[in-house]
């Protein structure tokens, strides 16, 4: 923390060690790639939740959800933080 807000890198653990969200912040701006994961034992591999992608504070691009078996939940896509193109879910 830099003066009340989040900057560098972030992490949240799960009670077994295991990383639940990482974070990456320039300033008080989120930056890069954003994952969040699914609970998961500490000798199995993690499972991805989301992966968001931010540029200068915003969504930018690619943005990912997964079911916690894998499977690709949802795809969205952003443009300087607004919606942009085509959504797309699966069952």
């Amino acid at each position: 923390y830099h003066e009340g807000h989040l900057t560098g890198d972030y992490f949240v653990y799960f009670e077994n060690g295991r990383v639940q969200i990482e974070k990456h912040f320039k300033g008080i701006l989120p930056v890069g790639v954003h994952r969040e994961f699914y609970p998961s034992e500490a000798d199995q591999e993690p499972r991805l939740k989301k992966i968001l992608n931010y540029v200068e504070g915003k969504l930018q691009g690619e943005q990912l959800s997964f079911y916690s078996s894998g499977k690709k939940q949802a795809v969205i896509n952003y443009d300087q933080g607004l919606l942009h193109g085509l959504k797309a879910y699966w069952n």
